[in-house]
């Protein structure tokens, strides 16, 4: 069951996932809801399930299909950077990490870049709990459902050049340093 579904984030049901770096809905249900019949979603689910099963790598899944796009899986890397634990992130907004230096413009485009189904590369000023400024750089992709429209977004934070590559040679990257 998907979060669009109405399934909540709960310790006890995603206590036993399919690897020890992540929180929420498993990345392979996660990908299950994807549609890869379309190649680009093909090659991103393929590059997320593998990507993420790095326990260095910092990534978010989102819920496109819910107003606020609220987080329904993370590492626990990404976790560890913020200063959160999986339960103050999962089924939130990534707004609760704004704060005064966080670019309006930037977030603007964003925006932007969601309303056309953009895949983007941008650095955003956040916040970790302990309120301290953060520089965080992400890459952030649509996953596709069977109706074409964006179930997930996936990002992966301070991404290597060889993810930058890897997304790159998936589809263009919309670059707003």
């Amino acid at each position: 069951q998907t979060l669009s579904e109405g399934a909540m984030y709960s310790e006890e049901k995603h206590s036993g996932l399919e690897n020890m770096n992540h929180i929420g809905i498993p990345i392979n249900d996660i990908c299950d809801g994807c549609d890869t019949s379309d190649e680009r979603t093909k090659k991103f689910v393929s590059f997320l399930t593998e990507t993420t099963r790095n326990p260095s790598t910092m990534y978010l899944v989102t819920d496109a299909q819910k107003p606020d796009g609220n987080i329904v899986a993370c590492s626990l890397a990404w976790c560890d950077r913020c200063g959160y634990n999986g339960a103050e992130i999962v089924n939130r907004s990534c707004r609760f990490l704004q704060g005064p230096a966080t670019d309006a413009k930037r977030i603007k485009t964003i925006v932007k870049s969601i309303q056309h189904k953009e895949t983007i590369h941008t650095v955003l000023m956040n916040y970790k709990r302990t309120h301290e400024p953060f520089k965080n750089d992400f890459v952030m992709f649509p996953l596709l459902g069977s109706d074409g429209e964006v179930m997930f977004y996936a990002s992966i934070h301070e991404p290597s050049a060889d993810t930058i590559s890897a997304v790159n040679n998936i589809c263009r990257i919309q670059i707003h340093r």
